[in-house]
């Protein structure tokens, strides 16, 4: 057998003369030299090269031909004015467009084709500019209404903007530290809300269910209810976590016999409460029942805690509140009850008019 070295194995043998001393320097123990220090300035050469072209472009040592096809090569492959310019510059890159040179380029390098060219030119210029014209006026007549919609966004994005600053938004963290904080109906009330609800035993919404349990109790009593701002999925009953401003905003009209509003009202902030009493009379029957279970106002703080008062974006409202939302909404509220005397959340109850 032969002891040759194989050739495809790789050679660990320690470096040896000057290229082993090259190698040993060129690893982690070799001196470091710092990185020289660039001393030139990229905005004065970026700025030299723009002078230089500019001077070149007026002086005519480009051909005009040779610059419309670099513009047109540039746009071609970098279309992306607009991402820096906005909406408006995007409406000038249609407007340039649009725009038809009747200068077609005459020179050539033979004689006789330039003269061909030239001859052309002057016998079809009243062709060309008559076409011209009139798609560069359509160009502009499509524009406008480009025009007309962007000083409308803007309007509204300013306005949106303002409204914001203003009024504030609901946050998903915010959502997320109300979520353990806010209180359902409680369970007490079932039996108030039952007799509230009289005959009305048709499908029943139910605010602010929690873990399902006034919804259970309804049903119990014969209310085909099913509940919203669930904390859980429930097996015994219909309970769901969709938030009820957002599932009465997806139902038909009068497509319920009743609603209770509840638990997640207490903290809304008025214009969600105020929108909340519209979309309940909308989605419910003429006839049909509103029936509100809200905290004592007084009672409210102590019993939520300063964390949740300190967070919510609204506080409860006195029934008298109530009453007046329901009515604007056309609602024929009745006298608000207290179930528990003296303590404990009001009930309001509205019929749909």
């Amino acid at each position: 057998m032969s002891d040759s070295p194989d050739p495809s194995a790789p050679d660990h043998s320690p470096p040896t003369g000057e290229s082993g001393a090259e190698e040993a320097l060129s690893g982690d123990d070799a001196p470091s030299e710092p990185a020289p220090v660039s001393t030139i300035d990229l905005d004065t050469v970026v700025a030299e090269i723009r002078a230089e072209a500019r001077r070149r472009r007026e002086s005519g040592e480009f051909p005009p031909e040779l610059l419309e096809h670099l513009d047109e090569e540039f746009n071609r492959f970098a279309p992306l004015t607009f991402r820096r310019t906005g909406i408006d510059g995007a409406i000038r890159a249609v407007e340039t467009a649009a725009f038809i040179n009747v200068e077609p380029p005459t020179s050539s390098a033979r004689k006789p084709v330039a003269l061909v060219k030239a001859t052309i030119k002057r016998s079809t210029a009243w062709y060309h500019l008559h076409i011209a014209r009139q798609v560069t006026a359509l160009g502009v007549q499509m524009t406008r209404p480009l025009r007309m919609l962007n000083e409308e966004l803007e309007s509204l994005t300013e306005r949106v903007g303002r409204n914001e600053r203003t009024l504030g938004r609901a946050t998903p963290a915010l959502d997320r530290a109300l979520s353990d904080l806010t209180r359902p109906i409680p369970d007490s009330a079932a039996a108030a809300v039952a007799e509230a609800l009289g005959d009305h035993h048709g499908r029943v919404a139910v605010s602010g269910a929690g873990d399902g349990g006034i919804v259970s109790a309804l049903v119990a009593r014969g209310i085909d209810a099913y509940g919203l701002d669930g904390t859980r999925i429930a097996d015994d009953v219909e309970l769901r976590t969709e938030p009820v401003l957002d599932h009465l905003t997806e139902c038909a009209a009068d497509v319920l016999d009743a609603v209770v509003l509840g638990g997640v009202t207490d903290t809304m902030s008025n214009q969600d409460r105020a929108l909340l009493v519209e979309l309940a009379a909308n989605v419910v029957r003429p006839g049909g029942r509103i029936v509100v279970v809200a905290a004592d106002p007084a009672e409210w703080t102590h019993q939520a805690g300063p964390v949740a008062a300190d967070l919510s974006p609204g506080r409860p409202l006195h029934p008298r509140t109530w009453d007046h939302l329901l009515t604007v909404a056309g609602a024929r509220p009745a006298a608000a009850v207290r179930p528990g005397g003296t303590t404990g959340p009001w009930l309001i109850a509205a019929s749909v008019r």
